[in-house]
């Protein structure tokens, strides 16, 4: 409960001395916590959060006490300030939204393929090793480079909790989402406080609509979606010599980067917004270049960290070696490229919906294509109440983005996704739909709350009027249109513990592999296995494997290793591996190993065997004997 206390207290400390409210405050502080957890993982000492907690609070105490004693701020004027900043209707929407999130997060299990590869696996990597490791110890090194943002935001969330808990993985990401959308309920009053459960039902409807995977897997891409519209709010609401909002802003810019490293693109989009925008003007010139550069320094330090610490990724590699390829004149497409086009086009108009979604979708579902081009036009409807030009400017530049950002996505395919195109056209167009709504979310839901705060504003500043007709009739619209092209029945089905219970995922990728694979018992204890596990080519198999036997690391075979078995005993040697084991007689990994057995032994199926030294050298001999 120690690091509850001190993120709580945090926040008051920072609404009674920068006098902003509690809403407001939460996300910078999350985002603060996240680069300090960054820099403990990357030296393999998380653990000293524990140390720095304490003597947060300490500091915290002392700097109340000085400012009491130097009369900067008197009990009377804390105790005013507690009432406004503090105990706002946007605290109790906190609590609502953290005791729903905790509820519904109850029964949550790790099921699906992405999370079982990485986001759950990672946060398990970072309990077991204190930390960030190198590319030798990494758990999935095909991943490696992924920034571990939202993982250490987990794992103290985890910390707190005493135990790995896959409830709390989820409950975690979740809360993530209600510290990026608090801000909007800036300007809520007590006088209103009857809108309090809208706002409630409004802030967990919203993640949905941008992303309809948003409660159904550990998937950071709504975490970055938010935090992208929350960087553009506080650009909008910035105001002259404002040092805390730009502290925020550069902490929003970081926290892109730390969530995703997509999130560096954002970032880099985002700086044109402060000067489109007019927001750098009244600024101190050294804050706001170091805001702008923060996201550069953020970058560049984790792509050097990778380095030192060899830690390479599948999709980072696959990036760099095509570009190169197309530079160069040597680029070959991959089978069923020419199919992309369409099927990126399909899924651009269509509605996403699979097994994954329960099969559902929103009883409108307005085309991704359609919310890309008419959300960043929204701010013109404003040009009444702000400079013609500068609406128009915000409107372009939101456009430019979009699109940008699109056709970034659509090259991913001919690079980052060379070789899984085939998996998402043809017949398997539907999952291309998949992916687009949630790699798509940051321009469409980051978007969308800009304009959300900018109407908000507008209403709170009397500009927009609920008593003049065309003003309620057009608030009355978009509300309709925002219900009718929500999925209900995904939220229903996924956040509704008794029906959540009903689906057949149930059970747990790691509860199901630990009653299937028996023969691991025999590795309990032994953290420093090396298994080079045999199967038929199932990439889904070994994943299950090394999430739930974490930190156990598993190896799938490769034809560079397993065609004789004196390239297979080199491998075995020059990578430390420690067992081996074979599923079936006709993986490629059976015919080499069964050579290196004892002459009058032979090699069984679903047994594992440890690689031991004897007088004839390497030989694999059955475990226990």
């Amino acid at each position: 409960m120690l690091h509850s206390l001190t993120f709580l207290v945090s926040a008051v400390a920072v609404c009674i001395l920068a006098k902003r409210k509690f809403e407001v405050v939460l996300a910078p502080i999350m985002l603060l916590l996240m680069l300090v957890l960054t820099g403990l993982a990357m030296a393999g000492s998380l653990s000293l959060i524990d140390t720095l907690a304490p003597v947060t609070l300490a500091l915290i105490a002392l700097l109340l006490i000085y400012a009491l004693v130097a009369r900067k701020i008197t009990p009377k004027e804390i105790i005013h300030r507690v009432f406004t900043y503090v105990l706002t209707p946007g605290l109790v929407c906190f609590a609502a939204l953290i005791a729903f999130y905790y509820y519904a997060s109850g029964p949550m299990i790790v099921w699906w393929r992405d999370d079982v590869a990485h986001w759950a696996l990672e946060v398990k990597s970072l309990l077991i090793f204190d930390g960030l490791v190198d590319g030798a110890h990494h758990l999935n090194p095909f991943f490696a480079t992924y920034t571990p943002g939202i993982s250490l935001i987990q794992w103290w969330f985890m910390h707190i909790a005493g135990e790995f808990n896959e409830g709390v993985l989820y409950f975690s990401l979740f809360s993530t989402y209600t510290v990026f959308l608090l801000p909007l309920l800036r300007d809520l009053k007590w006088k209103h406080f009857y809108l309090i459960p809208f706002a409630f039902v409004f802030l967990v409807i919203l993640p949905v609509w941008g992303n309809v995977m948003s409660y159904l897997s550990l998937a950071v891409d709504t975490t970055l979606s938010l935090c992208f519209g929350y960087a553009l709010l506080e650009i909008w609401r910035l105001k002259d010599k404002d040092s805390f909002g730009l502290f925020s802003i550069a902490l929003a810019l970081c926290g892109l980067v730390l969530i995703k490293q997509i999130g560096f693109m954002l970032a880099l989009m985002i700086i044109p917004m402060l000067y489109v925008m007019k927001k750098h003007k009244g600024q101190s010139k050294w804050q706001l270049t170091l805001c702008v550069l923060s996201p550069v320094i953020v970058y560049l330090g984790w792509m050097l960290y990778c380095r030192v610490m060899n830690l390479s990724g599948y999709h980072t590699s696959g990036l760099v070696g095509h570009i190169s390829n197309m530079l160069s004149g040597s680029y070959v497409p991959s089978p069923m490229a020419e199919d992309v086009p369409y099927a990126f086009m399909h899924a651009l108009t269509m509605p996403s919906t699979s097994f994954i979604t329960y099969n559902t979708q929103a009883l409108v579902s307005i085309p991704r294509l359609a919310l890309l081009l008419l959300i960043p036009l929204v701010p013109l409807l404003l040009s009444k109440h702000h400079a013609k030009h500068r609406m128009r400017n915000i409107s372009i530049t939101l456009l430019c983005m979009s699109l940008a950002y699109l056709l970034v996505q659509f090259v991913s395919f001919y690079t980052v996704f060379y070789d899984e195109v085939p998996l998402y056209v043809g017949e398997n167009m539907g999952n291309m739909c998949l992916l687009l709504e949630r790699y798509l979310a940051p321009v469409v839901l980051g978007t969308a709350m800009l304009v959300i705060g900018m109407f908000i504003d507008a209403f709170c500043k009397k500009d927009l009027s609920l008593k003049k007709p065309t003003h309620a009739i057009g608030l009355t619209a978009i509300i309709a249109v925002f219900l009718v092209s929500t999925n209900w029945d995904v939220m229903n089905e996924g956040l509704l513990p008794e029906h959540y219970f009903q689906q057949a995922r149930a059970i747990s990728v790691q509860e199901q592999a630990m009653m299937d694979h028996y023969w691991a018992e025999d590795l309990e204890g032994y953290e420093n296995a090396k298994v080079l596990a045999g199967f038929e080519n199932n990439s889904d198999f070994i994943k299950d494997l090394r999430y739930t036997f974490a930190p156990i690391y598993f190896e799938s075979p490769s034809p560079d290793f397993t065609a004789s078995p004196e390239l297979l005993l080199e491998h075995i040697i020059q990578n430390k591996i420690t067992h081996v084991i074979c599923f079936d007689d006709v993986n490629m990994l059976t015919s080499p190993a069964s050579e290196l057995v004892a002459e009058d032994d032979e090699l069984y199926t679903w047994t594992l065997y440890e690689v031991t030294q004897s007088e004839d050298g390497i030989l694999l001999v059955e475990y226990g004997y």
